[in-house]
C-alpha cells in the first residue's frame, strides 16, 4: 500500500479520509401516503418519477399538487430522496438531492427521505458518491427482494462511505459540477449543429 493511504472496512483510502455510516449522521422518514381524492391542489409532491434526471438532484416538473399533507414532509434544500421500491433490482435506491425550490415541497410513501444531521457532510459531494457505481452497488446489496425489490431505513441506514475532509468534497463537486456542464455545453452545440 502507498504512503498516505489506509485499509479500511471499505477499502483503501486516503488517511485523512473517514468511513462514516449513513445512519450515523442522518435521520430518515418515509413518504406521505395518500388517496386520490387529495390530489389537484396544495402542496407539490415529488414523486419517483421525478428522482431520475442525469445530475443527482430532484427533477421539479409535473408535480402533481396534494391536500392534507402533514409538514412533517416538507423538503429542506439539501435532503437526499431514496426510491423505495423497484421492479428492476437496479432502480431500488437510487436518490437525488432536493435543490432550490422555491416553495414548500413533499415527497410521497414510495420515497425515504434522509437529513443530513452533520456539519462536515456536503450533500452535493453524497449527492455524486450515492449515483456513482461505488454507491449505486452497495446500497443495491442492501436491499431485498421478494416480487419487487426494496430498500428501507434500516438498508440505507448500514450503508457506509468514504468520507473526505470538507474541503475535499467541495473540490470533488466542483470537478463533477464542471466536467457535467461540459458535457451539456458539448450536447447542446452538437444538437445544434
Amino acid at each position: 500500500m502507498s504512503n498516505g493511504y489506509k485499509e479500511t472496512k471499505i477499502g483503501i483510502i486516503p488517511e485523512n479520509w473517514d468511513v462514516v455510516k449513513l445512519g450515523d449522521i442522518a435521520s430518515f422518514k418515509n413518504g406521505a401516503n395518500f388517496s386520490k381524492k387529495d390530489v389537484g391542489s396544495g402542496i407539490p409532491m415529488i414523486n419517483v418519477v421525478n428522482m431520475y434526471s442525469e445530475r443527482p438532484y430532484v427533477i421539479f416538473e409535473n408535480l402533481e399538487r396534494v391536500n392534507n399533507i402533514s409538514t412533517s414532509y416538507f423538503l429542506k434544500d439539501g435532503d437526499i430522496l431514496f426510491v423505495r421500491s423497484s421492479l428492476v433490482r437496479d432502480g431500488v435506491g437510487w436518490s437525488a438531492v432536493v435543490k432550490n425550490y422555491h416553495e414548500p415541497v413533499a415527497y410521497c410513501g414510495f420515497i425515504i427521505r434522509a437529513r443530513i444531521e452533520e456539519e462536515n457532510v456536503l450533500n452535493n459531494y453524497l449527492g455524486y458518491l450515492l449515483r456513482s457505481h461505488y454507491g449505486r452497488s452497495k446500497l443495491v446489496s442492501l436491499s431485498g427482494t421478494v416480487t419487487i425489490t426494496n430498500i428501507g431505513q434500516d438498508g440505507l441506514s448500514r450503508f457506509f462511505f468514504p468520507l473526505p475532509t470538507l474541503k475535499e468534497q467541495k473540490k470533488i463537486f466542483e470537478i463533477l459540477t464542471t466536467v457535467e456542464d461540459a458535457i451539456e455545453k458539448s450536447a447542446a452545440l452538437i444538437e445544434e449543429t
